[in-house]
């Protein structure tokens, strides 16, 4: 029999860095903006009476497929590396060896990226006769 679809699924922004041991990523672990990864949590459905795998589809405004996941065990997914502020829709089965549940849809947008650090400087000093920047005469504030 084929497996039902998970249940209970949900899908949020993501700011952990850590993997579970039973959650899959996709994108580089490396320096990224923050607001570019999603998280995906379900709970597994009626088995079938087989081992399951779940599988997550990930598409661009429901179209272009950004990425394409399976995980055993328990449907978690970690998606970083995503366009910032990006509309994406997400489609997560069940499968086993009689065949694929249905879909269960979701939909969400990544976060604005942060802008990047931004440092201010102030300079002050006299008017008259003010010494220049760096002779340790004026004032220099950093934000």
């Amino acid at each position: 029999m084929k497996p039902s679809p998970p249940r209970y699924c949900r899908v949020g922004n993501s700011s952990s860095s850590s993997n579970s041991k039973d959650e899959v990523g996709v994108g580089s672990d490396g320096p990224r903006s923050r607001g570019d990864s999603l998280r995906v949590l379900c709970q597994p459905g009626f088995d079938g009476g087989l081992p399951q795998t779940f599988l997550l589809e990930v598409r661009h405004n429901g179209r272009e497929l950004v990425a394409n996941l399976s995980v055993a065990f328990r449907p978690h997914f970690r998606l970083v590396g995503l366009a910032p502020n990006t509309a994406f829709t997400l489609d997560v089965y069940s499968m086993n060896a009689k065949g694929r549940s249905k879909p269960v849809r979701l939909k969400a947008r990544t976060r604005n990226a942060l802008p990047a650090d931004v440092k201010y400087s102030f300079s002050a000093g006299k008017w008259k006769g003010a010494p220049a920047v760096g002779d340790g005469g004026g004032i220099t504030l950093w934000i």
